[in-house]
């Protein structure tokens, strides 16, 4: 499924390739997205030279492969784990987040109420209260890509939420390799906002009712605060239910993908 015929057998080039790694996330999911997209997988050594981009993951070439393809002027599909029910490394089982020319959604677009009802998600009512604010930095690696330190970062945060708030802060640093974080529900008791980067935690804390501060794009960008001096009164908008839909429906199982229903509607998602 590598490209088309016409009606004279004639073959077209195929309208995207799959910049697939050695790591074998990479090679799982694209090889789902290939089949269903007609994308074949080539190596992220070089930019082919026409068709759209498609990666998992910002590794092994992936981040500057990005780079060309925006210097190029050509669109390229960010693939990565989902916002909601996000599939785990065991076994692929849950969804992957798919975006155009982003490294994540800002939660804006078409919500789907259906796609959402499927994957249970409960949406709990807003918090009247708590205690402290939690600070989630990124990872070194994220960081360095995005080209900011993440300690510095999280000095900054800290610094900025004292100017404005008593409350103590309590900091969840991204786990090293090997080690592991309490559940973010134990940090997220008595918790009044959670400040993040673009962690996929800041999509979890909206879901439990917590409060979001956030200071770049991502996913829990359309119903979060990002002026950390209104930390003392931060939003909580009344359309929740409406913005997690909208993330149902940028989200894709590997089936999904294998199908060709992720593409087609990707191909609608970027005309929108």
């Amino acid at each position: 499924m590598d490209s088309r015929r016409d009606r004279d057998g004639r073959t077209d080039p195929p309208r995207a390739f799959c910049y697939v790694t050695t790591h074998q996330h990479s090679r799982a999911i694209l090889g789902a997205m290939s089949q269903g997209a007609g994308a074949p997988m080539v190596g992220p050594g070089a930019l082919q030279p026409f068709g759209d981009v498609i990666v998992y993951g910002r590794l092994r070439g992936c981040d500057r492969i990005i780079r060309e393809a925006d210097q190029a002027g050509r669109d390229w599909l960010y693939i990565d784990r989902g916002y909601l029910r996000a599939s785990r490394d065991t076994d692929y089982s849950g969804y992957f987040r798919a975006t155009w020319n982003h490294l994540q959604g800002d939660g804006t677009g078409t919500p789907n109420f259906a796609r959402l009802r499927a994957l249970g998600v409960t949406i709990r009512p807003w918090r009247a209260d708590g205690h402290h604010i939690l600070v989630c930095p990124p990872g070194d690696v994220y960081a360095g890509l995005s080209g900011f330190d993440a300690a510095g970062w999280r000095d900054e945060v800290t610094a900025k939420l004292a100017q404005h708030s008593d409350r103590p802060v309590r900091v969840r640093e991204k786990p090293r390799d090997g080690a592991r974080n309490v559940p973010l529900a134990q940090d997220l008791i008595d918790c009044w906002a959670v400040v993040a980067h673009s962690s996929n935690v800041a999509v979890d804390a909206l879901l439990l009712g917590v409060p979001v501060f956030v200071t770049d794009r991502c996913g829990a960008r359309r119903c979060s605060e990002t002026d950390l001096a209104k930390i003392e009164s931060p939003r909580m908008p009344d359309d929740r239910e409406s913005w997690a839909a909208t993330l149902a429906a940028q989200q894709w199982t590997l089936e999904e993908m294998r199908s060709g229903l992720a593409w087609r509607e990707l191909q609608e998602q970027r005309g929108a």
